[in-house]
């Protein structure tokens, strides 16, 4: 089992997207690709503000799970599963199972600040 270990922001793995649209803080980024481990069954964490609307292209997902926390803005969310555009405003939250495998996207509108927590729910991987 890893320790918790405390990064400053300036220590953080911050990282601009789609070119420059979006801004992505991540205090757990992806394991064994930004230098800090996942911790317990999560293994990306990460604070992202939008500066332009833009959007994250369909892509697949498959056996973890995705909690979107929209703290301002918008975001219009797409997947295979429901085959529609679902609305995600300031104070909506969203929970993803991708269990064996579904494919997403997302469009998030300029102003938008959110949050989102990535982990396995495999317990038995502790």
């Amino acid at each position: 089992m890893s320790k918790v270990k405390h990064l400053r922001k300036d220590q953080q793995q911050i990282e601009p997207l789609f070119n420059g649209a979006f801004t992505e803080n991540k205090p757990i980024g992806f394991p064994n690709r930004s230098g800090t481990d996942a911790y317990s069954n999560i293994f990306y964490w990460a604070h992202l503000v939008a500066h332009e609307t833009a959007e994250f292209p369909l892509h697949p997902h498959e056996g973890f799970e995705i909690m979107t926390f929209v703290f301002k803005g918008s975001v219009e969310h797409y997947d295979t599963a429901s085959k529609v555009y679902t609305p995600l405003n300031a104070g909506d939250v969203q929970a993803i199972q991708a269990g064996s495998g579904v494919s997403h996207s997302e469009r998030i509108i300029k102003g938008t600040e959110l949050f989102q927590i990535w982990f396995d729910p495999d317990f038995s991987k502790l």
